[in-house]
């Protein structure tokens, strides 16, 4: 796993790699679920912080996540 950390025009940029998973887009949106369960949690908690996010396949089959946090 990789951490990059890049800065833009009013915000900054975070980026997670890993080998993640080649199949499907992970999902952003949180769990509709009222249990207690910490798992599937992680990307709803980054799209309800981030300005922007998203991922997107990279060389060597590597999966990048992104998080655009606003600069105030």
């Amino acid at each position: 796993m990789r951490l990059r950390l890049c800065f833009g025009a009013g915000f900054v940029r975070l980026e997670v790699i890993d080998p993640g998973t080649r199949t499907s887009a992970p999902c952003f949106e949180p769990p509709r679920t009222a249990s207690m369960e910490e798992a599937g949690r992680s990307l709803g908690i980054v799209a309800g912080l981030s300005a922007r996010c998203g991922t997107d396949l990279i060389r060597g089959g590597l999966r990048v996540v992104r998080a655009d946090l606003a600069v105030v």
